[in-house]
């Protein structure tokens, strides 16, 4: 199986050529061919061979402007240990005379200093018979992986079937080859984790131990393995059962209520307990297991679960009141859902070939958008039709409907997870319509307040 990628080189194309050509990284040269120069391990003279016939086609210019590209850059990259290196250098061959037809300037240079071989193949932007510029459009690199593809077959490599138009890492596409996906190992993994897990901390703990580590970044958890992964993935990205309520709720196996809380409002006591302010109450405070917090920067998430009863004291110690964690939104900030949570789509797979698939499954996205945005519209209408004097319970109304919903979302999360635990299937369709459902609520909510906030300051 080959990756194929391709860049353009502007100037400096003696450089490209002169790095690709790295003895130290092509067996001493003798992993280089070239169709322009006698000499393909000298750099040196492979560009000014190549730079002859760049020259002459500008002479042989009748009008236009002059070609800003010299070249272009085309790296092929084989799965780890799938081929030798003599091979890749005999398909990277191949490949170079199919996508030029053998008329245009190139060099190819097969790399080992990585744990996949790969071919670095630069050509002439100019035709050295008709004097003509390439043309390199989008649906070239297409081209140029069905070609790669039809000669790994012919040597007994393997392919990407159905490849994803998507821009992927070759982590991701070597992955996908195998059945696999870095999103879908990775949710694996963090559900192995919270399996054999009933804290945070011993949840990042076992992910730790296969290489992931766990980190909060403002409203997002986010999970990063350095040997597999480019960049940190957002737990929300993965679906509705991977954000850090979610997480915490699977780990109690019971829903949670979730609290912002400001920085200067906790002090740690110790290394079990942490002592929460309450705003508006002057002296007011509670007391909770450190671990039911999780430090966000600006702010700590406070996730108590749903059968607790806190106990609230006053500034002289003595007992204030004991709350739901529910009864707590009166004093402290709810969480953004819409900040907080992305509902991804798992349309059911519709078409014949490749291209229709991805035709399908873009209709059903804009179908389950088209139906997102007229639930928010029918709710701001059905608010825009009362009279001023009811419009502020319909907004109570709402927000109440939101955390009812949002608590029947973190239920059928516990139910997932105790389903996963019983080694059955999953909710995942289930929780998907859930939050999607909660978002749309929240998404109406979000625009109605800020129509109010607006018509407030212009009728002060």
């Amino acid at each position: 199986m080959a990756i194929i990628k391709i860049n353009v080189i502007r100037q400096t194309l003696n450089k490209a050529i002169a790095y690709i050509s790295d003895w130290g990284k092509t067996r001493n040269g003798m992993q280089i061919s070239t169709n322009c120069s006698a000499t393909p391990w000298d750099p040196k003279n492979v560009a000014e061979d190549m730079q002859i016939n760049l020259d002459a086609a500008e002479s042989h210019r009748n009008n236009g402007r002059p070609g800003e590209v010299l070249a272009y850059h085309v790296i092929q990259s084989f799965a780890p240990g799938e081929v030798q290196p003599f091979v890749a250098h005999d398909i990277g061959v191949e490949f170079v005379e199919r996508i030029t037809g053998g008329e245009y300037d190139y060099v190819i240079a097969t790399h080992e200093d990585r744990d996949h071989i790969h071919n670095h193949i630069i050509f002439s932007s100019v035709n050295r018979t008709t004097w003509k510029r390439y043309r390199s459009q989008k649906r070239r690199v297409w081209e140029y992986r069905e070609i790669s593809d039809e000669l790994c077959r012919k040597h007994g490599l393997s392919v990407i079937e159905n490849p994803s138009r998507k821009r992927q890492s070759l982590g991701e596409l070597y992955a996908g080859a195998d059945g696999r996906s870095t999103k879908q190992m990775l949710m694996n993994e963090i559900d192995k984790a919270v399996a054999g897990s009933f804290s945070w901390k011993a949840m990042t703990d076992s992910l730790k131990a296969v290489g992931i580590d766990t980190f909060v970044k403002g409203n997002n958890v986010l999970f990063l393995n350095p040997q597999t992964m480019g960049k940190s993935i957002r737990g929300k990205t993965l679906g509705p059962s991977f954000t850090e309520a979610a997480l915490q709720a699977r780990l109690g196996r019971q829903a949670v209520t979730e609290l912002v809380v400001q920085k200067q409002g906790v002090s740690l006591l110790d290394t079990e307990r942490a002592r929460v302010k309450v705003p508006w109450k002057r002296g007011h405070t509670i007391t909770i297991p450190r671990d039911y917090l999780t430090d966000h920067g600006a702010t700590w998430r406070v996730f108590l679960p749903e059968t607790m009863t806190v106990t609230m004291l006053d500034g002289k110690g003595n007992l204030a009141g004991q709350y739901e964690p529910q009864q707590l939104y009166q004093f402290y900030s709810r969480p953004d859902v819409l900040r907080d949570m992305t509902v991804r789509t798992d349309a059911t797979r519709r078409g014949k070939t490749a291209a229709q698939e991805r035709y399908f499954k873009h209709i059903d996205k804009e179908v389950e958008a088209l139906r997102d945005e007229g639930t928010i519209i029918n709710l701001m209408a059905d608010y825009h039709a009362l009279d001023t004097d009811a419009q502020q319970p319909f907004v109570d109304a709402l927000a109440a409907r939101i955390d009812h919903e949002a608590g029947q979302l973190q239920r059928l999360q516990v139910g997932h997870q105790q389903a996963l635990d019983s080694g059955r299937p999953g909710k995942s369709d289930e929780l998907a319509r859930q939050a999607r459902h909660v978002r749309n609520l929240q998404a109406a909510y979000n625009k109605i307040t800020k129509e109010r906030t607006l018509h407030e300051r212009r009728t002060r």
